[in-house]
């Protein structure tokens, strides 16, 4: 935000060499910011910024306010005169320092939209066509109309199966089961009961399951229902395929979703080309030198999810939080290096092959992120 001057004709106290500056072209300037962040305003709405900001902090009439809008528009700024159509408000039509966009950074936004337009989770294509909007608006020319299309002339235009369609409609309908956190009564088909080699032989083909749901989460083209089971409370994970039916109680979920704030280092290629998953935070970076390093902070439902993950990135990933998440890393390590040495005929000792996993290094670490 532009700083005023505490005086609108004499320098700053004590400091001969101030420069004096317009506190004119200050408010002007001022106006244009909020106009640029809300894009239409009316008198009344105009005022209360001016107001609320700590160097005006006063209420101009309509004569003033119209002078300043002018100057606005005398500078190339596109604002129409407010009438009763505008509901009387100052609408900023284009970004008044419009960006420009090569062909192929034009044509990379566009397939970006097809391409979100296909996936199952419809939220994904509603942000980004939402966000394709608001940068049109800051472009000298608009990238692609595609963005104001309807989402079923979209999918058309894309080329979306039915199945795409009836996996979308599916994952839409069980978000808001889990938004709404009421508890479900679900038909739930066993993947092991048509099995001729399945041990559990006197397994049901359909269980019946009261869940408490928390989450839909994505695998691959395979969507699952994160929840707690009503009578054994123990976590399940649900493929959406094998649901048969569902009810909705009539109440709600007694427990809230666990969530587990994890802190994980990668160093490396790996840090230098890594890509945030949802709920990622870099807290830490250090770029410049062979071995890039950076710490992501994320929150999950799952920790043994996320584990499956960090797990795969091997000697370049090592997790630094909870020490509980460590030593299951560590387990698991312990238990692969085992069945390897029983495989090979080897005798193999875990605690040999694998030494004490110490706790991270709290020197490299900042202070603001130690626990």
């Amino acid at each position: 935000m532009p700083k005023q001057p505490p005086s609108q004709s004499n320098s700053l106290p004590g400091d001969v060499n101030a420069t004096q500056y317009s506190i004119s072209a200050y408010r002007v300037l001022y106006i244009l910011l909020v106009l640029i962040q809300y894009r239409s305003l009316n008198m009344i709405e105009l005022n209360r910024f001016l107001f609320e900001n700590p160097d005006i902090q006063r209420i101009y009439n309509t004569e003033t306010l119209t002078k300043y809008i002018n100057t606005l528009r005398e500078v190339g700024c596109h604002i129409p005169r407010a009438n009763s159509k505008t509901d009387y408000s100052y609408d900023l039509v284009k970004h008044p320092f419009p960006l420009t966009l090569n062909q192929d950074e034009a044509g990379l936004l566009e397939r970006l939209l097809g391409l979100l337009s296909q996936s199952p989770d419809e939220s994904l294509h509603w942000e980004y066509k939402q966000f394709l909007s608001w940068f049109n608006w800051c472009l000298a020319e608009p990238v692609t109309q595609a963005c104001f299309l309807s989402s079923a002339e979209t999918q058309a235009g894309c080329g979306m199966t039915a199945v795409q369609g009836v996996q979308r409609k599916t994952l839409q309908k069980f978000k808001k089961y889990c938004q709404e956190a009421f508890t479900l009564e679900l038909l739930y088909r066993n993947p092991m009961a048509n099995l001729d080699d399945s041990q559990d032989q006197d397994a049901q083909p359909v269980r019946r399951i009261q869940l408490e749901p928390y989450d839909v989460l994505e695998r691959g083209s395979r969507m699952f229902l994160h929840g707690r089971d009503v009578h054994t409370h123990e976590p399940m994970m649900l493929d959406l395929s094998l649901i048969d039916s569902v009810e909705r109680l009539p109440r709600k979920n007694k427990y809230s979703v666990p969530m587990t704030t994890v802190l994980f280092a990668l160093t490396g290629s790996l840090a230098k080309s890594y890509r945030l998953y949802p709920n990622e935070k870099i807290v830490y970076q250090v770029t410049g030198v062979p071995d890039n390093e950076i710490h992501v902070k994320t929150r999950c439902q799952d920790p043994d999810l996320l584990l499956n993950r960090l797990l795969k990135y091997g000697e370049r990933c090592e997790i630094l939080s909870p020490s509980t998440l460590r030593h299951e890393a560590r387990r698991r390590i312990e238990t692969l290096l085992s069945s390897l040495g029983e495989e090979m005929g080897a005798n193999v000792k875990p605690d040999a092959a694998l030494p004490n996993v110490p706790e991270p290094n709290s020197a490299r670490r900042p202070a603001s992120i130690q626990h």
